[in-house]
């Protein structure tokens, strides 16, 4: 008998470790995908995509309560159906629907603050330009810039991790290898990236392949306020909440002139229905097709 009770109990333990085992996986897995989408839809509502956060909260929510629980084993063999149907049949007929009453279109495909990013990264030449040639040195490279008949030169950096600024000075004549239009093509995202202090205490900037200039931003936001300032012409800018777009204003507040692109989706109510309701052009083609299909049937 003892024998007997000694191997159930030794047979009792062997199941049991696997059976832990199993558990631990399935919890750890179910874990890290709610880790991970959580993190995803952080993301997601960070950057004003609230439509696609939700789903992706419904999705995960949906499958985690499925998969962690023994009362749904039964249901988890239809989840990717129910999944597959919320995702693309559900959804993109709610979020059609949802679309039809805002002014969403070509130019206004953006958040408010996403458009604001946009416009604060658009600049304008404020002074001169000056031309400029690429050098590669023994340490690195070298940018000269050829001031009337003065040429400054930048000091020898790494062209793949350059400063954000560099002092000009006066130079003789060039050192090293000049490079070529393609080497400046390539390494053009960090150049755009790096202002030059020339002797007179202005700062200067890569505005094309051959050139730097004063570039100063276009617009600078309003402290405390979504106005924006158009630096170039002084203007002040408020968004219009009615048309999705940045405009100028007056003295007074009122909008005036043209809009500004890229515009921002804003909710207009049932205004894109009543533009076909009222639309003659499409009424008389709607009487004239149905009298076309009544005559036929006579």
């Amino acid at each position: 008998m003892q024998s007997v009770q000694g191997t159930d109990a030794m047979s009792a333990e062997t199941n049991t470790v696997p059976s832990s085992k199993k558990v631990f996986i399935k919890w750890g897995l179910l874990g890290s995908v709610g880790l991970i989408n959580g993190y995803a839809t952080i993301l997601m509502y960070s950057r004003g995509e609230l439509a696609f956060a939700l789903l992706t909260v419904i999705l995960t929510a949906l499958a985690l309560y499925i998969f962690g629980s023994k009362k749904t084993y039964a249901h988890r063999y239809i989840y990717p159906g129910i999944a597959g149907m919320i995702l693309f049949i559900l959804f993109p007929l709610a979020y059609t629907v949802g679309l039809a009453f805002t002014n969403y279109s070509a130019k206004n495909q953006l958040s408010i603050d996403r458009a604001q990013s946009v416009l604060m990264q658009r600049t304008f030449q404020s002074g001169e330009s000056y031309s400029f040639e690429l050098y590669k040195t023994d340490n690195g490279h070298r940018i000269y810039v050829k001031d009337g008949e003065q040429l400054l030169t930048t000091p020898d950096f790494d062209i793949t991790n350059p400063s954000a600024d560099y002092d000009l000075s006066a130079a003789e004549v060039p050192v090293g290898e000049k490079e070529k239009i393609k080497a400046i093509i390539q390494n053009r995202a960090k150049l755009n990236t790096v202002d030059l202090h020339m002797p007179d205490g202005s700062d200067i900037r890569m505005s094309g392949l051959r050139k730097f200039a004063s570039v100063q931003p276009l617009y600078t936001m309003v402290e405390g306020t979504d106005d924006m300032r158009n630096n170039k012409t002084g203007e002040l800018l408020r968004p219009n909440m009615e048309v999705g777009f940045y405009q100028p204003v007056s003295d007074n507040g009122e909008f005036v002139g043209n809009t500004v692109s890229p515009g921002f989706i804003v909710g207009i109510g049932t205004h894109n229905f009543e533009r076909v309701w009222k639309d003659e052009a499409l009424k008389s083609r709607l009487s004239a097709s149905l009298s076309g299909r009544l005559c036929s049937q006579q």
